[in-house]
């Protein structure tokens, strides 16, 4: 069987649908192009900026010591929780202005948290570093609540006996 060549108006045909197959395939990928556009030359700076606080951080937590009884169900020995307050470094744009503000709002003394700081001096950036011990739960309630306030900072819990 032998195939008869296209004449003028079926060559017409494929070429506009071959034109239309193109241009429905083209504009997919072209928004794809300009959404790739946006996000890395024109949005780039925000989205660097965005994923500098973005990092995986392994903590490791003390395991809590059981109740102790003695024979009648009388309780010898519980925990009770030690709110610490730490500081990672990396994560304080300046470490100053941040205990100059905690001082202030926790009536703590700056000059235990430098000292703590000093002794720690050696630990790397991105450790947290235990700058106040003992805080009580009103402390440790207003450095929840205002954790916007103190970048770097955060409350740990350990049980005491």
């Amino acid at each position: 069987m032998r195939e008869e060549p296209l004449n003028l108006e079926e060559l017409q045909l494929f070429k506009r649908r071959d034109f239309l197959l193109k241009g429905m395939l083209a504009l997919p990928f072209s928004a794809f192009l300009w959404r790739l556009w946006d996000l890395q030359i024109k949005q780039g700076e925000k989205y660097q900026e965005l994923s500098k606080g973005n990092r995986i951080r392994i903590n490791s937590v003390a395991a809590p010591r059981g109740v102790i009884y003695d024979r009648n169900g009388v309780i010898l020995s519980k925990n009770i929780p030690n709110y610490n307050l730490t500081l990672v470094q990396e994560d304080c744009p300046d470490v100053e202005a941040v205990f100059h503000q905690l001082a202030l709002t926790l009536r703590i003394p700056l000059s235990a948290m430098q000292a703590a700081l000093k002794k720690h001096k050696s630990t790397r950036q991105f450790k947290p570093v235990i700058i106040y011990t003992d805080l009580t739960w009103y402390q440790m309630a207003l450095v929840s609540a205002y954790q916007e306030e103190f970048p770097g900072v955060s409350v740990e819990v350990e049980p005491r006996r």
